[in-house]
């Protein structure tokens, strides 16, 4: 059986064709191997990373300088919404060692009065919660720009492309560890604070 141009050159063609895809797909292109390395060889550059939240939260100056204040503020609180307690119940005790001599009326009223006060300090301790609870939000806010300031330098943006926060209730669950940039992180936003404290000192 004699074969034509056209066969001859489709089986050439076909034959073409599997060599390629040997070489293409069957193991990785010297570009590709090239790549892998550099990757291998420089894990940090252009990497995703992740930072410890909550140890930023325990070694940050910053935020411990801000917590002890918030703390001196909530002792604050409660002292003043405990003199006010104490004084309602020091009224209250008076009231009912006097309530044998009053009459219907004056009875009716100061028990008017001894509601309006405890209503009072009801609301006060909701206020100050508010208070303390608007504090917290501050300084979390105060410190997410800290770390987005960090974050646009040179130093992280030319090596990053990606930086995860790590800590409960996020929904980073594994990470390597040596994508952990958490030191580093600590390490910078300390040297900064430190700087501006020296300042203003």
């Amino acid at each position: 059986m004699k074969l034509n141009l056209s066969s001859i050159l489709n089986i050439v063609l076909l034959v073409a064709v599997g060599y390629l895809y040997y070489q293409n797909f069957s193991e990785p292109s010297q570009k590709a191997k090239a790549k892998i390395e550099k990757r291998v060889a420089q894990p940090n550059d252009n990497a995703i990373v992740y930072v410890e939240y909550d140890s930023v939260l325990t070694k940050y100056n910053m935020v411990n300088d801000m917590q002890q204040e918030l703390l001196l503020e909530k002792t604050k609180m409660e002292t003043r919404l405990q003199v006010e307690v104490e004084n309602y119940k020091k009224e209250v005790q008076t009231f009912q060692e006097r309530a044998a001599y009053f009459s219907e009326r004056q009875r009716q009223k100061e028990q008017e009065v001894l509601m309006a006060k405890e209503q009072e300090i009801m609301q006060l301790e909701q206020n100050l919660q508010y208070e303390f609870a608007d504090r917290q939000t501050a300084l979390n806010t105060k410190l997410e720009t800290k770390l987005q300031d960090l974050f646009r330098t040179e130093e992280f943006s030319n090596q990053h492309i990606m930086i995860f926060g790590k800590g409960i209730g996020s929904n980073l669950l594994y990470a390597d560890a040596g994508l952990n940039i958490t030191n580093l992180v600590i390490e910078r936003l300390n040297e900064d604070y430190n700087a501006i404290e020296k300042i203003v000192d």
